[in-house]
């Protein structure tokens, strides 16, 4: 076999600009063709649950020492330094068993969110894959495949909490001497900057294997239906075997969702969601993601048809209309008539009419 034939023999390389066409093209004939209110409100519940496990939910909370200093004459350094000692002295029990059930409160509200958010994630995707407005039978379908994930997401989640944690209890136990002695010193400043890089430096590295769970290894589960830690293994020989191709897939992500993020703000800014999200926040926030609907099925579908691209095992749309080719191996178009039939109503070709031909009669 020549040169030219084995080059020739090889497939083609995936791509990170050919799935943003093939998304677009889907979210045109999926949402707006025909229009379709309950494909949307359906779509966009499901998308709404996804993104709850994965939106920093918090508030902020201001607190000002009692005499607060910021009049003339106000109090001094030594004096604030005694204040804290005596509030934490009197108040350490209450303290120590508040700062409890808060954690406790945060690890259950967030563990419930996780795991909405990794049951929702089949859900909206096998919604884009099969073209259905239906929530009810996908979530049971996938309820093993949505646990499996959600152990390793919960898993996740937790370890950055408890160093996050951590740190905060060593920065409490590093400003718990200064606090006695009435002066910070440059030690306990460097402690905590060492503190906060750590925590950044676990923050980015959670970053990045949150996305690679995201974009990578839940892909995989759908199209082959298997547990989280063989999409893992899977998702990471891929990985391996094309680092170039995902780093460009990773930037064009990040910029997809940059754009998407200035899409939903003007959304919000336009249709004065920001003020509903802000009296009513489920319903809110549920309202702003159907009316961004389009932005999170173009995100989901350009993921999936980037893991289609590494061979046919990893089919996940079955699109009639994709024109992404398949780890060197065009997806065969349907009819047009069967695009959007449901699942439990396969498409059946046309056949010879009914009864002998006419020369037989």
């Amino acid at each position: 076999m020549s040169e030219h034939e084995t080059q020739t023999d090889e497939p083609p390389k995936p791509g990170v600009t050919e799935p943003v066409s093939a998304s677009i093209d889907l979210v045109t004939r999926m949402l707006f063709n025909p229009f379709a209110p309950r494909m949307w409100f359906v779509l966009g519940f499901a998308a709404f649950l996804g993104n709850c496990g994965r939106t920093p939910m918090g508030s902020g909370t201001n607190f000002q020492f009692p005499g607060g200093g910021g009049r003339p004459g106000g109090t001094s350094a030594e004096e604030v330094f005694q204040r804290v000692e005596t509030f934490l002295d009197e108040w350490m029990a209450l303290i120590v068993l508040g700062a409890i059930v808060v954690v406790l409160l945060i690890v259950g509200i967030r563990l419930l969110t996780v795991w909405l958010s990794c049951r929702a994630d089949f859900v909206f995707l096998h919604q884009i894959a099969k073209g259905a407005d239906e929530f009810a039978k996908p979530w049971a379908e996938f309820a093993r495949l949505g646990n499996s994930l959600f152990l390793l997401r919960a898993g996740l989640s937790l370890a950055v909490f408890a160093v996050v944690l951590l740190g905060v209890v060593l920065a409490c136990i590093a400003l718990w001497g200064d606090v006695q002695a009435h002066e910070i010193g440059r030690s306990t400043i460097v402690a905590l900057l060492l503190i906060g890089l750590g925590i950044a430096l676990v923050c980015l590295v959670a970053a990045f294997v949150g996305f690679f769970v995201n974009n990578v290894v839940l892909q995989i589960m759908y199209a082959k239906r298997i547990p989280v830690m063989e999409a893992w293994r899977d998702g990471a020989g891929l990985l391996k075997r094309f680092p170039g191709t995902f780093v460009l897939y990773w930037l064009m992500k990040i910029a997809l969702f940059i754009g998407a993020g200035f899409a939903v703000t003007m959304v919000s800014l336009l249709t004065c969601c920001l003020c509903f999200v802000g009296l009513v926040p489920i319903g809110g926030e549920y309202l702003l993601t159907v009316l961004t609907l389009p932005v999170w099925v173009a995100l989901m579908a350009y993921s999936a048809y980037f893991i289609e691209q590494f061979g046919p095992e990893y089919s996940i749309m079955g699109d009639p209309y994709d024109t992404v080719a398949t780890g060197g191996l065009a997806v065969a178009p349907m009819p047009p008539e069967a695009a959007w039939l449901p699942p439990d109503r396969p498409h059946t070709p046309p056949g010879p009419p009914d009864g002998p031909p006419p020369d037989a009669q």
